[in-house]
């Protein structure tokens, strides 16, 4: 019998606290909910990056990128 093997991913943001869209007002509640929904699930990791606090990180990311970005990796990347 063949067994499926279950995918993780890891879904990355990468925001700072400046950028409108990055705000409480926009994208900030949404993203944390999706966080919260999936905070149980062992397939996918839901991670969110100040890129005032971690430039290096997000740099190495991005270089030089706009805000917000999204990343989605999938298993061994």
């Amino acid at each position: 019998r063949c067994q499926q093997k279950r995918s993780i991913y890891v879904v990355l943001t990468l925001f700072e606290n400046f950028c409108f869209l990055c705000s409480s007002m926009r994208m900030k509640p949404d993203w944390d909910m999706l966080a919260e929904h999936y905070e149980h699930e062992s397939s996918i990791f839901i991670v969110d990056v100040n890129c005032e606090k971690e430039q290096q990180l997000c740099e190495s990311f991005h270089p030089g990128g706009t805000y917000p970005s999204i990343f989605v990796f999938p298993k061994g990347d």
